[in-house]
């Protein structure tokens, strides 16, 4: 407004000219609309199955949202799953994956699907209806195998189970009466039907669900103390292994190191295999204990021997060689993460050392505190083993935090420690797909 229409309109009482909206006559642009915010990461979290005789033979798969609890769409978990190879690893192994029918219709499920991919899906709706069931049949078709959450004896719903292989029941979801008869009921009137033991937290949890005749066991509790397992003892073998990891440490001379591993028979032989092994090249077979700790190298053997601490012993079984995999991937996840920081190999090889032996007290029933002391390790490993604390603290948590899907905890740890979720996410896959591999070749 100028200052004469200013007056004109204030002392005249002249009406104040109206300014049109578009003056030029040109039609306004769009509106331009904010970026889309970039979609959350999906963290995936594998979740061990064990059968009857404690062997993982499988894992369930689940997604989380990276740092919330926001559900993870269909379209980022088939991307995470796509991404950490599930229908090679359907190939060797069971890989359950949750599932809805209405997911199962609006997206294509093949490209993870191998001989061995199990979907998980919900009750069934009751009534049965006719689509529901092609559904299955479709999935089936494609080479799927089908699990269903809390299937029961009803007549009504044998439909269901004979569509199914497995049934997946929720051991806190039930009295135990109620899941004793059901169970019962469903191998008596179904008995191509797997029965799946979900929610477990504690051994003495499994050990029941196995007397009610449950073939396969969820729930975390693997790496838990087995609290009714009597305390075990540190027999020779294993004090030969502690002893020669303490003068590994000290760069001890080589000598020193044959002295001690000559022992205990078991280790010498089993140092010399491995130095005249294919994989060694050797023109001239080894003779010596010595010969072949140059052969192997330091490092190599250093890792063996506390690899070997899990296997050797008169009572070795299938629980133990499911807390080695445990360990070797925590062990590899931790390792993983400190060579891609600021301390590099150096901290790289003591994470490693953290996430091994974190699990060795479950494996021995022997507290902790009594292994370490028989141990000269760096104070940041004692630190962290013996009561979380220390610059390795965080890092532990982490893991454990990926290993439970606390998405929340993890995204927050990761921060702290400056992992982006991309080398959090890379790092937990190449570390489960090493410990298989290592598994495999030990």
């Amino acid at each position: 407004m100028t200052l004469k229409s200013f007056f004109r309109h204030t002392l005249l009482g002249e009406p104040e000219p109206v300014i049109a909206d578009n003056p030029f006559g040109k039609t306004a642009p769009p509106p331009v609309k904010p970026p889309a915010p970039p979609p959350t990461p999906a963290l995936l979290q594998r979740e061990e199955i064990l059968d009857e005789r404690n062997r993982i033979c499988g894992y369930r798969f689940l997604a989380h949202s990276y740092g919330n609890a926001a559900p993870v769409s269909t379209t980022a978990f088939l991307t995470a799953l796509g991404h950490e190879s599930v229908a090679s690893f359907a190939q060797r192994r069971m890989a359950m994956i949750p599932v809805t029918v209405e997911a199962w219709n609006r997206h294509d499920f093949t490209p993870v699907i191998g001989p061995h991919t199990t979907l998980l899906l919900p009750p069934p709706p009751a009534p049965l209806t006719e689509d529901w069931c092609e559904s299955l049949k479709a999935m089936k078709a494609e080479g799927a195998k089908i699990a269903l959450r809390g299937l029961t004896d009803s007549e009504d719903l044998a439909p269901a189970a004979l569509l199914a292989d497995l049934v997946l029941l929720n051991f806190g979801e039930y009295p135990l009466a109620r899941l004793e008869k059901l169970a019962q009921a469903l191998s008596q009137r179904h008995p191509h039907l797997a029965l799946v033991a979900d929610g477990l937290g504690a051994w003495a949890e499994r050990r029941l669900c196995g007397a009610l005749g449950f073939h396969y066991f969820l729930g975390g509790f693997a790496s838990s103390p087995d609290e009714e397992a009597p305390e075990g003892e540190l027999n020779e073998s294993r004090l030969v292994l502690i002893e020669m990891l303490n003068l590994l440490r000290r760069d001890a001379d080589l000598n020193d190191l044959g002295i001690v591993a000559k022992r205990d028979p078991g280790v010498s032989v089993h140092v010399i295999a491995m130095a005249n092994s294919p994989m060694a090249g050797l023109a001239t077979p080894v003779a010596s204990v010595e010969q072949a700790i140059v052969v192997l190298g330091r490092e190599y053997l250093y890792r063996w021997l506390a690899i070997a601490m899990f296997r050797v012993g008169n009572h070795h079984n299938d629980l133990d060689e499911t807390l080695l995999e445990l360990a070797l991937a925590r062990a590899r996840f931790l390792e993983l993460l400190g060579v891609a920081g600021r301390g590099g190999r150096q901290t790289g090889s003591e994470l490693f050392l953290v996430g091994l032996l974190s699990l060795l007290d479950s494996l021995l029933k022997i507290p902790i505190e009594k292994i370490v002391s028989r141990m000269h390790l760096p104070e940041s490993v004692t630190q962290v083993l013996l009561r979380s604390e220390g610059i390795y603290g965080r890092y532990l948590r982490l893991s454990i935090a990926m290993e439970r899907g606390r998405s929340d905890q993890a995204a927050r740890l990761a921060n702290e420690l400056s992992i982006t979720p991309e080398l959090l996410t890379n790092s937990n896959q190449a570390a489960l797909v090493w410990a298989e591999e290592a598994m495999r070749m030990q």
